[in-house]
């Protein structure tokens, strides 16, 4: 599918879909990236690395599902479409306030985790807490994303 196929069915086909007023849209500027062999660099623990929805740079948002969103983050922290999207928003939200405009789209709060989800979560809650008691007891470590970007471009 060429660059000019792909908007073409977002413009004619996705967007409508999701919101009929869309249909009246315009595209103004566009961009698509192909990335040969492109990975995501996310793993466990990564989260502190990625940059947030409201930069220290004035006027410089950032959204998708590579952003930290910090306290009352958007459900996941790691990747996933509805990341993405809320991050979208919240970006947008911040970026109205900046320009001195009433920011006026509303993110939900995520629905609470599911019974695995809340079960994992205690258990690696329980291994750090019994490595703070016990001290060098070893624990696995995760790569780092830059690390793995870089160890993926050496081989």
């Amino acid at each position: 599918m060429t660059d000019d196929q792909l908007v073409e069915r977002i413009m004619n086909h996705y967007l409508p879909t999701a919101n009929t007023a869309y249909a009246a849209a315009t595209v103004l500027n566009r961009s698509v990236v192909r990335v040969q062999g492109g990975v995501t660099a996310f793993s466990p623990g990564s989260h502190h690395y990625l940059p947030p929805v409201v930069t220290s740079l004035p006027g410089v948002f950032c959204a998708g599902d590579c952003v930290r969103q910090g306290p009352g983050s958007h459900g996941a922290k790691g990747l996933c479409q509805e990341k993405a999207y809320a991050t979208g928003l919240q970006a947008g939200n911040a970026a109205a306030e900046f320009l001195g405009f009433t920011p006026y789209t509303p993110v939900l709060e995520p629905e609470e985790d599911e019974q695995h989800i809340r079960a994992a979560r205690e258990a690696i809650k329980t291994l750090r807490d019994a490595a703070t008691m016990l001290p060098g007891l070893p624990l696995p470590t995760l790569p780092k994303p830059l690390e793995m970007i870089k160890q993926r471009r050496r081989s």
